[in-house]
């Protein structure tokens, strides 16, 4: 039996629903930021925490939903969490460190962590950025919780935010079923 291709105009627009397309593609991606910078350690950053807006931001689906730093995933799934981190010093602080620690009701634990170093140089304020990721199992909604910390050696460190430009911030982006 020979196979034959079945090309786009052989389907009627009629017999494309979306249950016969569901889980094609993209189904959910979102961008949170800092909003305000902040000096010293956040375990976890609690406040002023948005989803990026400006400049024509965007998304797709669902949305996150946070609460004292603490975000929830719209429907379970596999997520893959970016993390960005920016930070300032007019000194070296020689530990900086910003993290995604994932909970998934049992407690929780440090999933990524990105390190960065800071060293004054010339009398001119140094910054440095650090990132990391991870690929999360949402199975269950009400139980699998992620928030975002940082850490460094020296607290005067600051911790870079801006409402108009993803400075620091968290992209979270569905990548199918569970």
């Amino acid at each position: 039996m020979a196979l034959s291709t079945i090309g786009t105009n052989s389907i009627a627009d009629s017999a494309i629903t979306v249950a016969k397309t569901s889980g094609v593609g993209t189904t959910m991606i979102q961008q949170w930021r800092l909003t305000s910078s902040f000096t010293g350690n956040a375990d976890p950053i609690t406040s002023n925490l948005a989803v990026a807006s400006a400049d024509g931001g965007a998304g797709i689906g669902s949305n996150m939903t946070e609460s004292s730093g603490v975000f929830t995933f719209p429907s379970t799934g596999v997520y893959l969490i970016l993390a960005h981190f920016s930070f300032f010093r007019n000194q070296n602080d020689r530990l900086i460190q910003g993290h995604i620690q994932a909970d998934t009701g049992s407690g929780s634990g440090e999933a990524g962590t990105a390190y960065a170093f800071c060293v004054h140089g010339l009398g001119d304020s140094t910054y440095v950025s650090a990132d990391t990721q991870f690929l999360f199992d949402v199975t269950n909604t009400s139980t699998h919780k992620v928030r975002f910390g940082t850490f460094m050696q020296d607290s005067s460190t600051t911790v870079i935010g801006d409402a108009n430009s993803h400075k620091t911030g968290f992209t979270f982006i569905r990548l199918g079923d569970t």
